[in-house]
């Protein structure tokens, strides 16, 4: 079940970069993608394994200035 969640975030920034208008979708609804993406469990934020799955896709998302106000509200620093 692991590994196809960590295929489905892949798929996530694949979708992202090759596709202008992803992020009409990736914010669309009213739990967005990129939310559940932020909401992730500590170790993805903290694991190097697990963050070289995560943070790629977050980076690409983050071209998107809808999607970077959404990033900044939902993800701490600290």
């Amino acid at each position: 079940m692991e590994e196809l969640l960590h295929e489905t975030i892949l798929l996530i920034g694949y979708y992202a970069l090759h596709n202008e208008n992803s992020s009409k979708i990736i914010i669309k609804s009213e739990n967005p993608i990129v939310v559940k993406l932020c909401g992730l469990p500590i170790n993805y934020f903290k694991e190097k394994r697990l963050t070289d799955i995560l943070f790629p896709t977050l980076i690409i998302l983050a071209r998107n200035e809808s999607i970077l106000s959404i990033l900044d509200n939902e993800i701490s620093l600290e």
